[in-house]
């Protein structure tokens, strides 16, 4: 898996696929092209686990507990019953999929609904 800031091999595949384009080398980008198309469908036939199935349930229960207020991490424990680790998880994956907002105010953490 990558790093924050590492490139994934599918983001270094359609680099290198733009700068054979920019140098004239049509055949071997479109053989990029494929290996693109490969890991593309490498990532679609994945199927979720009963774990991450679980997730995606509790992150919807979680929008409902949040609903139109700002909340901490540890008003969600006490509400809840999960843990914070998971709830931290659960809630980052979230803030980056744009489906709830961080906001830090005085050095704590609240988040609402997108």
């Amino acid at each position: 898996m990558a790093k924050k800031n590492e490139k994934t091999i599918r983001e270094q595949f359609v680099e290198v696929a733009e700068v054979l384009r920019s140098v004239e080398c049509e055949d071997l980008a479109k053989f990029i092209d494929g290996r693109v198309v490969v890991l593309d469908n490498k990532t679609a036939s994945k199927k979720a686990t009963e774990k991450q199935k679980e997730n995606e349930e509790i992150k919807t229960s979680l929008l409902d507990v949040i609903g139109d207020r700002k909340v901490t991490v540890g008003e969600l424990v006490k509400e809840t019953g999960y843990s914070s680790q998971k709830l931290s998880a659960l809630l980052s994956q979230m803030v980056k999929a744009g489906t709830l907002v961080r906001e830090v105010e005085k050095k704590v953490a609240y988040f609402s609904v997108a």
